[in-house]
């Protein structure tokens, strides 16, 4: 859990155990815990420099620095952290698209690539390995492609995973 002082807080047995800050080596700004293949933390320093911090480990690896004139990661507001199979992670922003870093490679995905919107809330990827965004709309990426799935055009997805016999759950805010 991350507190609103921007502590990470571990529970067990529906109780807190143990409270992590910057002594225990976390960034000033924890923003949101990465579920996945991984389980992480993405946090910003003051200098607005992007951290990865592994939770079992708790060891920290540089995500994205700061260059003069880049892209305000101020204004860049996480919905939902992905890691994929592949190690590949995922980042649903708020008015700036879905974001994917591989491998020192940061891309950047949009309506004109397929999205069905600007906003990309949950992610997930299903046992067969095709990428799920949900947003206004359903987005599936597989083989390098995205495809908005027509039947969940008008839906405001908010959540998606699979249920036990591998089918695809999705839930309608609206």
């Amino acid at each position: 859990l991350i507190t609103a002082d921007g502590r990470l807080a571990q529970a067990a047995n529906g109780r807190v155990t143990r409270f992590y800050d910057e002594r225990d080596g976390l960034p000033k700004y924890p923003l949101f815990l990465m579920i996945g293949a991984r389980l992480a933390l993405v946090a910003k320093d003051a200098d607005e420099t992007l951290w990865l911090v592994d939770l079992p480990s708790m060891q920290k690896e540089l995500l994205l620095k700061k260059a003069a004139g880049s892209f305000p990661l101020d204004k860049l507001k996480f919905l939902s952290t992905y890691t994929d199979g592949e190690g590949n992670l995922w980042f649903g922003t708020n008015r700036h698209g879905l974001f994917r870093a591989r491998k020192q490679v940061i891309e950047s995905y949009s309506q004109s690539d397929g999205l069905t919107d600007k906003t990309a809330y949950p992610i997930y990827q299903d046992r067969a390995g095709t990428i799920w965004i949900g947003s206004v709309g359903l987005t599936k990426y597989e083989n390098g492609t995205f495809t908005p799935i027509e039947s969940a055009r008008k839906f405001v997805i908010t959540a998606i995973g699979n249920d036990p016999l591998g089918r695809l759950l999705i839930n309608n805010y609206g």
